[in-house]
């Protein structure tokens, strides 16, 4: 694992895959999501019941949209989604540079692992889905609770976009 050291937004995200179930069916629901480890912000997500690339991609290009990816590394495990040709293709097209966890070291990606833990005690544990809407739908509402109101404790006790945008105006320095 390289050591970043990180002065922003943007430079670092580390990106993996989540599943839970549809109480009614027994159906599982896969949800990729991308955090950025200076920020902790969530920059993207997506569920389905496939877990396929094309998943995976549209968590990537949901973070990438109106971001600035100019000195970012992005950081997963190794899951076969991550290896595939077509994320590794995507991952050159946009000059990101693609860096993977040592196999069974999900310490590795501890942001997002962190944030996975956070996801099933607050609101995956807590709620019961009906079907794939009302599963988007709730973890939709969820991440814009994490992103914008709930106070995190490694970014100053600020929720992650406040904390995003703050760093990005020059209003607050790095939290240690």
């Amino acid at each position: 694992k390289q050591k970043h050291e990180l002065t922003g937004p943007n430079q670092l995200w580390e990106m993996d895959m989540v599943q839970m179930c549809i109480d009614e069916s027994g159906q599982w629901v896969y949800m990729f999501d991308v955090i950025d480890v200076y920020t902790r912000e969530i920059v993207g997500h997506h569920e389905s019941l496939r877990c396929r690339t094309k998943e995976a991609l549209k968590a990537l290009e949901k973070a990438i949209d109106n971001r600035n990816t100019e000195n970012l590394t992005l950081r997963t495990d190794n899951g076969t989604q991550f290896r595939s040709r077509a994320f590794q293709r995507k991952l050159k097209e946009l000059d990101i540079p693609h860096e993977r966890t040592m196999i069974n070291t999900p310490e590795e990606n501890a942001h997002i692992e962190s944030f996975h833990g956070t996801l099933k005690r607050s609101e995956i544990y807590r709620n019961h889905y009906s079907d794939i809407i009302d599963c988007k739908n709730s973890i939709a509402k969820f991440i814009e609770r994490y992103n914008n109101r709930r106070p995190h404790s490694s970014v100053g006790k600020i929720p992650p976009t406040v904390y995003c945008k703050k760093v990005l105006n020059n209003l607050i320095s790095r939290v240690k």
